[in-house]
């Protein structure tokens, strides 16, 4: 019996299909790189992925405006009791855990600022109490943003020039999604990001110093100082999954990872 190609040219195949993928749609490279980013992490036990992973922080600045303005405390504590039901009930050390996964405390809805990233890589750190294994620790370490591939006809020069104009907007909002991270999470420094045009990406480290002036214009709880802009970021060359170039800087990646 033939064997079938692997699963990255299955992937690949599917998205760029114009059978299947009449609109060049962005969502038909999701199961590429969910296969990609799973293949990542499958000797890691502790790494998971998740997929349209939410990061939210509330600006308690404006939640205290919401208040002043005569919000109804138990409408708030409605629509807090609603977020906390579709979160379901985890039962963790509160402390521990990363405030974009989930609160305990009693926060409104419409104060709570957030964005939800194509693909998230999650470290999570378990703890055995009394016979029952709990999640102790959980923090972000890499975030992917998946825009749709290119025109299928587009070659040479122009495919190369097309190509960056996708993975920029990629970049662009990663840069606020970190923002977001560090807003949730004080003790948060920097994270690894992905940035994709269906199979072509290109990656660099966002530290907490190249968002400022981003953090600055997303919460009125964050005023480190004036005259704040953002860093310039530096990406790495562009590569396509499946190639050799591809899984080198993939490995680097991953040996980036908390241990």
């Amino acid at each position: 019996m033939e064997s079938l190609p692997d699963k990255t040219f299955l992937g690949t195949s599917y998205a760029f299909s114009r059978k299947f993928n009449t609109r060049n749609l962005e969502h038909y490279w999701y199961p590429l790189w969910a296969q990609t980013l799973s293949d990542l992490v499958a000797k890691a036990p502790k790494l998971i992925v998740a997929p349209q992973f939410p990061i939210w922080f509330v600006d308690n600045h404006a939640s205290q405006e919401s208040l002043d303005e005569g919000d109804d405390p138990e409408d708030i504590v409605e629509t807090a009791q609603k977020k906390q039901d579709d979160l379901g009930t985890i039962e963790v050390e509160s402390e521990a855990v990363n405030s974009s996964f989930l609160s305990k405390s009693t926060v409104p809805e419409k104060d709570a600022k957030e964005v939800v990233v194509d693909f998230a890589i999650i470290h999570l750190t378990p703890q055995k109490d009394d016979e029952e294994w709990k999640i102790a620790e959980a923090s972000v370490e890499l975030l992917v943003e998946v825009k749709r591939s290119v025109s299928r006809g587009v070659e040479g020069d122009n495919l190369e020039a097309k190509v960056l104009e996708q993975l920029t907007k990629a970049q662009n909002d990663l840069k606020k999604q970190a923002a977001h991270l560090f807003l949730s999470d004080a003790n948060k420094q920097s994270i690894q990001t992905i940035s994709a045009a269906g199979p072509y990406w290109s990656g660099t480290i966002i530290k907490r110093a190249d968002v400022q002036f981003t953090m600055q214009d997303l919460s009125a709880d964050y005023e480190p100082g004036q005259g704040l802009s953002d860093t310039l970021l530096y990406w790495t060359i562009p590569v396509c999954i499946g190639s050799p170039e591809s899984d080198a800087c993939l490995d680097i990646i991953f040996n980036e990872f908390k241990e």
